[in-house]
């Protein structure tokens, strides 16, 4: 395949994302340990449709085009999947590669196909092809006695699906499944890392690699500029030549539904390696990264990493859950179709990772589909090719909205000398102010409120805090004033012990690098049980 970029596009979006700051914070507060950071695509899985063949009156359409009535509907689908069988078959035979029936769907492909590349090795081209009955949608002739009449129905049943496992010369290992009854669909899974890996080699950038990251590189900045290019490769083009070179049949199909697959990024997974200098250096900070964002990410700090508010009007289930692997432990917070997570994997390696399969949660700003003079306003993003570097963007913002917010867990710093700076008296506007009293109320409220998760990206103001603080605020316009100015004296307080800092030209505050580490280190205490404590003592 040629996967060269399209003309007069560059890879930019990982350099320009409004989050780029946010890793760098992260990656400053461990300097020391981390090599380079890698982000990218993943696990990247492409679904291609027939049109015409994914609603009754296409179908129809399409039967008479070929001749066949509505009631020879089954023996023509079935002709057509033993074509269909038969080719991916003599494709694998001609080539003296084997053909597997696996028994069950629960089966892994992967390692199954892995498996057969250890016992006959292959460098470029088909590995192996796996056939396996799955559950899938398809149509189905229904009769009416009553009426006289035939109609094209939509059902789920189950029908062949053939794996097809291969190496290929720039996407590296990758599969295209094939629905063998109609109408047909497809599926491509390509990895973003075996994609790079093809590159470096090809411009002979050297690098230590492990599964499916990098564990270290010749030149990280190159490197970088090369993966970001994969978002200008000619997908449809590529995806369509993928499934003419494994079933040559389903291009003589597409050509009778008068029109190619139509193809959408069912599953895409934007990921962010840190690469740390030893495993030792991963391990001793690893653990604490893990309590923190299992204490203290609550279901608020989930939504807005993943870009959105969490409202009343919000039906989805948040969940955050952690697993046990091998090499240690990945913690996973999931909103809906929307996931994230962090996990270290070959030692050396902290990985973020968004998993983005329900694009229409985000919004950009763009115009209508098929409507070129219509409004350009924020709307969802569509699972379509077109809206590829926009999801991309918005995988990347949230994998930066995380590291920020684990830029400020500190594993070296004792907590006593957090405390001392703000245990005593400070100074603003030549006025002397009081000191904290980070363990009792109002200032542990007051620090809870401000360490909100929400607040992360764009600061909080007065507004913001009022009814975290001043529950019965909004009774009458009287008490609403006072609480206002009670949280404005509190907010003096905090610029005083430079807690925070106010955003210019705004009624906004975020918290400053030491506010961070405050809020985090009591926070994670208070909510720590005794017996932690003595442990930690």
């Amino acid at each position: 395949m040629n996967t060269a970029p399209s003309a007069g596009t560059t890879g930019f979006i990982y350099h320009l994302v409004s989050g780029a700051s946010a890793v760098k914070q992260f990656v400053a507060r461990h300097a020391s340990k981390i090599t380079g950071v890698l982000q990218g695509f993943d696990r990247t899985l492409f679904r291609g449709h027939l049109s015409r063949l994914c609603y009754p009156d296409g179908v129809a359409s399409f039967l008479r085009g070929q001749g066949v009535l509505l009631k020879k509907f089954g023996g023509f689908v079935q002709s057509m999947t033993d074509l269909l069988r038969d080719a991916g078959v003599s494709l694998a035979k001609n080539l003296g590669r084997p053909v597997q029936y696996l028994q069950s769907s629960r089966t892994s492909k992967e390692e199954v196909a892995l498996g057969h590349l250890r016992r006959q090795p292959v460098k470029e081209g088909l590995v192996c092809l796996l056939t396996c009955v799955e559950p899938c949608w398809s149509w189905q002739v229904f009769r009416s006695r009553k009426d006289q009449t035939q109609e094209l129905r939509r059902r789920t049943g189950k029908c062949l699906h053939q794996y097809f496992y291969l190496i290929d010369p720039d996407f590296g290992w990758m599969h295209v499944r094939v629905q063998t009854w109609m109408p047909y669909t497809v599926q491509v899974y390509v990895n973003g890392r075996e994609w790079l890996a093809q590159q470096l080699d090809r411009a002979g950038l050297g690098y230590r690699r492990a599964d499916n990251c990098f564990l270290a590189l010749d030149d990280v900045g190159r490197t970088q500029q090369i993966m970001d290019r994969m978002l200008a490769l000619r997908w449809p083009r590529l995806l369509d030549r993928a499934v003419t070179t494994v079933n040559p049949v389903l291009d003589l199909i597409a050509q009778h539904a008068k029109g190619g697959y139509h193809w959408c990024l069912h599953q895409c997974e934007i990921a962010t390696d840190i690469m740390f200098r030893r495993p030792d250096d991963l391990a001793s900070l690893y653990p604490g990264l893990v309590r923190h964002a299992i204490s203290q990410f609550g279901s608020g700090d989930v939504m807005r990493f993943l870009g959105k508010p969490l409202v009343a009007s919000y039906r989805g289930e948040v969940v955050t859950n952690y697993k046990r692997r091998l090499e240690g432990i990945s913690i996973r917070h999931r909103a809906g179709g929307n996931s994230i997570k962090m996990y270290d994997k070959a030692g050396s390696i902290l990985r973020v990772e968004t998993t983005t399969n329900d694009p229409g949660q985000f919004k950009r700003r763009r115009r209508a589909q098929g409507r070129p003079d219509s409004e350009c306003k924020p709307r969802p993003l569509r699972k379509g090719t077109a809206d590829m570097r926009l999801r991309a963007e918005v995988s990347a913002q949230a994998n930066a909205r995380y590291l920020q917010a684990l830029a400020a867990v500190d594993h070296d710093r004792k907590l006593q000398d957090l405390l001392a700076a703000v245990l005593v008296r400070a100074e603003i506007g030549g006025r002397k102010v009081r000191p904290l009293a980070p363990w009792s109320h109002p200032d542990l409220d007051l620090l809870r409120a401000i360490g909100r998760g929400e607040f992360i990206a764009n600061g909080f103001r007065n507004r913001d805090l009022l009814p975290l603080l001043c529950h019965d605020a909004a009774s009458d316009p009287h008490t609403r004033r006072r609480a206002s100015a009670c949280i404005t004296r509190l907010l003096r307080l905090l610029r005083a012990h430079r807690l925070i800092r106010k955003i210019e030209h705004t009624h906004r505050y975020q918290l400053t690098q030491r506010g961070r580490q405050l809020v985090t280190a009591v926070l994670t205490a208070s909510e720590a049980s005794i017996n932690k404590l003595k442990q930690c003592a």
